[in-house]
């Protein structure tokens, strides 16, 4: 038992930091002309320093022999309880504020759809405490001694070089976020070597939106999964991975609600593949409650991978591919889609061939032909994209099933195989339009329990009894007392 324990002061400075620099900002701004604003200013600061530092001593964590208790004393009597079989995962953060102070932020999430990218507790403390915390809490989650740190270095199932890491970063993108990005960079390459007038502010502003569009994106991905490592002991996957932050986290199998195998376009002519999970808490850093579980690597080698670290998901699938039907609703939406696209276009060119925009064109040589040739090249652009989609719609999308798990082959360019356990599905929405009803067709929503209310899968065009069997199999397997693989004997 580890009872009374506060949150290390390190966090009342950081929590201060950027409050009290805004505010000290202001005050020598406004020192000179409004020095009583100044003043106001300065006392401002040191409320929100008192605050803090009352917040931080009033409030206090304990962890008992079943749960965690936080108790809040501040200006509202407040306390948290949470069993320790509620807990969904254990995550381990270090960030370059914790390396200074010599301490480590351990959150706790439960796997619940409320809050559920944001830990229901989080404490700050001394490396020697975390760690002590840490193997107690795992010990009372999963019922076996957490594995040492040294494992990690020997006992890993899959573990990423600097080079695969930047693969990742740049082959893990959308398509359309590579596509996006890199036609700004040819639209800004372009411009500047015609005569337009203003070329080279073109070319200034496609750059900046080519580095935030792709750049910054991958960059940020290149920090956070550097030095990634997994790895499993008995129903327990633990992660770790990140360059300024440094991230653990673990969790029981029996909380992943599902896993995609994730192929975007790029990585796929490459024969690459990569993995994620749906589980609640397990990536507190940016909110994501499906954390990339394997980076790109052959496919060939994934599966492997996959059947070492989820082989609970795993099953001899005989995929089914969208009914008969599919084609006409699609190549449907995607004619009237081009039709739409057409007019769009074509009225643009025709008004920019209005006297009344002589003026202007006149006054920015080269404008009109610019204006032009990219209406013609993005019309050209997206043309193409809607006779892919339609065709790659009907190719690729797809249903297998088994016992316990089923699975959704979806996607145009971007393709992903989400396996999804029955017992995890909370909801089930099937919508079908009037020529899909005729067809005797639906779209089937899949919502899996503990996710954060934005994840959801929603499959192609098939028969609608195949999605009426979904939802009988999950109220049998409910009834029977198979929820959860738990059978009711009473």
């Amino acid at each position: 038992m580890i009872e009374s324990i506060r949150n290390h002061p390190s966090v009342v400075i950081k929590n201060c930091l950027f409050s009290v620099f805004a505010l000290a900002v202001l005050a020598i701004m406004t020192m000179d002309e409004q020095p009583k604003i100044s003043v106001l200013l300065i006392a401002s600061s040191l409320v929100v320093v008192v605050i803090m530092i009352r917040a931080w001593k009033l409030t206090t964590y304990s962890f008992m022999d079943d749960r965690i208790v936080v108790k809040k004393r501040t200006a509202f009597k407040a306390d948290r309880t949470i069993p320790y079989e509620r807990l969904s995962s254990v995550n381990v953060v270090r960030g370059v504020f914790e390396k200074i102070f010599g301490t480590t932020i351990l959150q706790f999430n439960v796997n619940s759809g409320v809050n559920a990218s944001v830990p229901e507790v989080s404490i700050c403390v001394k490396d020697d405490v975390a760690k002590r915390i840490k193997a107690y809490v795992t010990i009372h989650m999963y019922n076996h001694d957490p594995v040492s740190e040294e494992k990690v270095e020997y006992e890993y199932i899959a573990s990423f070089s600097p080079i695969q890491v930047i693969l990742h970063s740049i082959l893990s993108q959308s398509t359309y976020t590579l596509l996006v990005g890199f036609f700004f960079l040819v639209y800004g390459i372009f411009s500047s070597i015609s005569d337009v007038v203003g070329s080279k502010a073109i070319l200034s502003s496609t750059l900046l939106l080519f580095i935030i569009q792709t750049i910054v994106p991958i960059l940020g991905q290149i920090i956070r999964y550097s030095n990634f490592k997994v790895y499993r002991n008995e129903d327990t996957i633990y992660l770790q991975h990140g360059l300024l932050t440094n991230y653990r986290s673990s969790f029981d199998i029996s909380r992943v609600n599902a896993f995609s195998i994730k192929k975007p376009f790029f990585a796929r002519i490459m024969g690459m593949a990569y993995l994620e999970t749906d589980v609640v808490g397990i990536n507190a850093i940016s909110n994501d409650v499906t954390p990339t579980l394997c980076l790109v690597m052959k496919e060939k080698k994934l599966d492997e991978i996959i059947k070492r670290l989820i082989p609970e998901f795993t099953y001899p699938q005989e995929i089914t591919k969208q009914s008969p039907g599919a084609n006409s609703l699609i190549f449907g939406k995607s004619a009237v889609a081009a039709a739409l696209l057409t007019f769009i276009v074509a009225l643009s060119i025709v008004i920019s061939s209005m006297d009344l925009l002589d003026e202007f064109w006149d006054s920015n040589p080269g404008f009109e032909g610019l204006f032009v040739i990219t209406a013609i090249l993005t019309y050209s652009v997206l043309m193409i994209l809607l006779i892919l989609g339609w065709r790659l719609s009907v190719r690729n999308k797809g249903y297998s099933c088994c016992e316990d798990k089923f699975t959704f082959y979806i996607g145009v360019l971007d393709l992903e195989e989400v396996t999804i356990r029955y017992d995890c599905v909370q909801i089930i929405e099937t919508s079908s339009g009037y020529f899909a009803r005729r067809k005797g067709l639906s779209k089937c929503t899949i919502s899996m329990l503990s996710s954060s209310g934005t994840k959801s899968v929603k499959s192609g065009y098939f028969r609608t009894d195949i999605f009426d069997d979904i939802s009988f199999k999950l109220l049998t397997r409910i009834k029977d007392g198979h929820y959860f693989g738990n059978k009711n004997n009473q």
